[in-house]
């Protein structure tokens, strides 16, 4: 798995390649948990265009920075997951709290709600 970070119009964009499976999602929960506390404030778009499988670990890693960022009032958006990724967001319940956009910029104009 690998992890790029930018900052765009107020939030936090990390694109993920690859799988978060049991053996990236502790490395993701640290990365992004790091620069959350770089970027306070932020909201966070995470670009899943290329991600491959999402087993039930990396599942709990996005629902835990979900849970951070409901605690401190902010948003999460989700970018473009592949078909059976989203299958997994889906069957976990993530897609009925954190809205899932077709592409950056639509999801670059969420706030929170």
């Amino acid at each position: 798995m690998r992890l790029r970070k930018r900052l765009l119009e107020g939030a936090l964009v990390v694109a993920v390649e690859g799988d978060l499976d049991v053996q990236a999602a502790p490395v993701f929960r640290a990365q992004v948990e790091a620069w959350l506390d770089e970027a306070p404030g932020a909201r966070l778009v995470l670009d899943l265009r290329k991600v491959g499988l999402i087993d039930s670990t990396g599942l709990g890693a996005l629902l835990g920075r979900y849970r951070r960022l409901s605690q401190e009032g902010l948003a999460m958006a989700i970018v473009a997951p592949p078909g059976p990724a989203l299958a997994v967001l889906s069957m976990g319940g993530l897609t009925t709290l954190v809205p899932v956009y077709r592409s950056l910029d639509e999801a670059l104009g969420v706030r929170a709600r």
